[in-house]
């Protein structure tokens, strides 16, 4: 509908991943949110834009620039590459 268009075209660029917000989560409401605004969009375009919003919510610089640099070419992609990255640098701070 018009209003979903209207409020997620405002809170898709300010989403923000939430603290104990799981990074699948993330990726499926910037997925959800990404076919509504861009829906007049190809299908390759809408996933571009989705990455970058995906990449923007993340909390930290770190992992947005390593994602970054990967360059992934799906959400799906992205949020993987961000999960291993995260559960890497869990396990760095940890000592394991």
């Amino acid at each position: 509908s018009h209003l979903l268009f209207q409020k997620y075209s405002v809170s898709l660029p300010a989403r923000k991943r939430q603290k104990n917000e799981s990074l699948t989560k993330l990726a499926d409401d910037i997925r959800h949110m990404s076919d509504i605004v861009y829906y007049d969009l190809r299908q390759n375009q809408r996933e571009r834009l989705a990455i970058m919003h995906f990449i923007n919510a993340l909390q930290s610089p770190a992992i947005q620039y390593d994602l970054t640099e990967k360059s992934p070419k799906t959400l799906d992609e992205a949020s993987h590459f961000a999960s291993v990255r995260e559960m890497f640098s869990v396990l760095k701070v940890s000592g394991a």
